[in-house]
């Protein structure tokens, strides 16, 4: 799922989901739920009305104007190809994990 970490000064997350509503998720809940599975088919299933996720961090380099956006990654399933392709055109520098 494509995270958004912007600043905030008390942590918090907004969850964004297909039908276009939003629900507020507390930091500890986020940690704890949004998490891969034990199945692939479980996870699938948790994720499955979620589009992305923007978690909100006191952080001092987000302070500054910095929001640091993780996405799925590439090679995967095409869906989550799309998401970061996506997300890596709206970026002004990518960091890319091998």
């Amino acid at each position: 799922i494509l995270t958004n970490v912007t600043y905030a000064d008390k942590a918090s997350v907004t969850v964004h989901k297909k039908d276009g509503k939003t629900e507020e998720w507390s930091y500890e809940r986020y940690m704890n739920d949004a998490t891969v599975k034990d199945s692939e088919e479980e996870t699938r299933a948790f994720f499955e009305n979620i589009i992305s996720f923007t978690v909100k961090y006191p952080s001092l380099l987000l302070k500054a104007g910095v929001t640091l956006t993780d996405s799925p990654g590439l090679d995967d399933v095409p869906d989550r190809d799309l998401i970061t392709k996506t997300a890596i055109g709206k970026s002004d520098a990518a960091i890319m994990v091998m």
